[in-house]
C-alpha cells in the first residue's frame, strides 16, 4: 500500500518536473493517486487503536497491582 503511493507520488513528480504534460498522463496521474489514497488508513482509525492500546496497557497495569494487593491480605 505504502509502495504504491511512493510509486505514485513519484511519478507525479517527475511528470510535474517535465514541461510537457499531456491531458492523458495528467488524467492516468490523477487516478493513480486517488487510487493510492483511497487504500490508505484514516488518520483517526490510527488514534482510536493507539487510544486502545494505552488503555489496555493503563488496565493491566492497575490489575497487576490489584492482583499484588490481595495477595498481601
Amino acid at each position: 500500500m505504502k509502495k504504491d503511493i511512493k510509486i505514485a507520488v513519484s511519478e507525479a513528480k517527475r511528470v510535474l518536473e517535465s514541461q510537457h504534460v499531456t491531458e492523458l498522463e495528467a488524467q492516468a496521474i490523477i487516478d493513480n493517486l486517488k487510487a493510492a489514497s483511497a487504500d490508505a488508513t484514516p488518520w483517526w482509525v490510527i488514534v482510536l487503536k493507539t487510544l486502545a492500546y494505552l488503555i489496555g496497557l493503563l488496565l493491566a497495569g492497575y490489575g497487576t497491582s490489584a492482583a499484588a494487593q490481595t495477595l498481601l491480605f
